[in-house]
């Protein structure tokens, strides 16, 4: 009798963990489920509806696209704008980030890529560019690129912690940047593709069913000027720049608030005669084409 009490209770305590492990297992999945669900539906409602009253009709539309020459963005942000926010909407900022520029050039070390304060690097001081350019253009083989010997020498001596974190060793590597050969390869046998071409049309598997194709659009950030600035989505950023395409969509993560404000103007103008000689500069810039009015549409078309 005493085996067998034993054997019960014993039987009766591990069904107990059993159900407590379940239940703290149903637990995080609901908890993930809310928070996926703040994430990407209800507080990007919320940020619509507080543009829409700030900004009216000139309002950021979190998935609306707009269509830039590759060549004609001289800079990316770092560390960027999509590791530091939510990157489920758009968003407006004030602040300097648009303004710090540096001639250094931009080697891979984690999230903030050797910079701790937002600044602008440019295109050709980026390492993975340069060295994409090397193996593209010159046929040089990665391993003998200046990104290659950084990963596998000079950052694995100088934080090896982080590297093996991130890459753990020169086969995943190699995978990566066979992953950038045949991104390059697809774009031009097929020119480039939206990421909704790319769901719906080629049957690519998707990394996140749960979110529109648009949320992993090339993402961009616009300066107070008008500047646009590469954000996020950097691998078909190079290859569409490397192959000369003209026009590729992106979606636009930050826009600064001077220049929200000059979107907001625009908007709200009957004629071109209203607008301040800042805003008539920018009349053709791809970000304000969604907020020209029909009558400066018309005092346009009749110039």
């Amino acid at each position: 009798m005493m085996k067998g009490s034993r054997s019960a209770t014993g039987i009766g305590i591990l069904r107990r963990e059993s159900v407590v492990s379940t239940l703290r297992t149903l637990g995080e999945s609901v908890r993930f489920e809310v928070w996926k669900r703040w994430k990407t539906r209800v507080e990007p409602t919320a940020n619509r509806a507080v543009h829409r009253l700030r900004y009216g009709r000139a309002a950021p539309e979190r998935y609306r696209r707009i269509h830039v020459d590759p060549r004609s963005v001289e800079y990316l942000l770092s560390p960027h704008f999509w590791n530091r926010i939510s990157k489920f909407t758009t968003h407006v900022r004030g602040g300097e980030w648009d303004r710090n520029r540096t001639t250094d050039r931009m080697m891979i070390r984690g999230a903030a890529e050797g910079f701790d304060h937002p600044t602008l690097v440019h295109i050709d001081n980026y390492q993975l560019y340069a060295s994409a350019v090397d193996h593209f253009e010159n046929g040089t083989p990665w391993k003998d690129t200046e990104i290659y010997r950084w990963l596998t020498e000079e950052w694995l001596e100088s934080d090896q912690e982080l590297y093996m974190n991130r890459y753990g060793s020169e086969r995943r590597i190699d995978s990566r940047l066979e992953n950038l050969d045949e991104l390059y390869h697809h774009m031009r046998e097929h020119g480039y593709l939206t990421q909704r071409e790319i769901h719906d049309r080629e049957g690519t598997p998707f990394d996140s069913p749960a979110l529109e194709p648009e949320h992993h659009e090339v993402a961009v950030d616009i300066g107070r000027d008008g500047e646009i600035i590469l954000d996020d989505g950097r691998h078909r950023f190079i290859a569409a720049r490397i192959l000369g395409v003209e026009t590729i969509p992106v979606r636009v993560l930050v826009r600064h608030s001077q220049w929200q404000q000059l979107r907001t103007e625009i908007s709200n103008a009957d004629s071109v005669g209203e607008l301040s000689e800042r805003a008539t500069e920018h009349l053709d810039h791809p970000d304000v084409q969604d907020v020209l009015p029909e009558g400066i549409r018309s005092d346009r078309d009749v110039a």
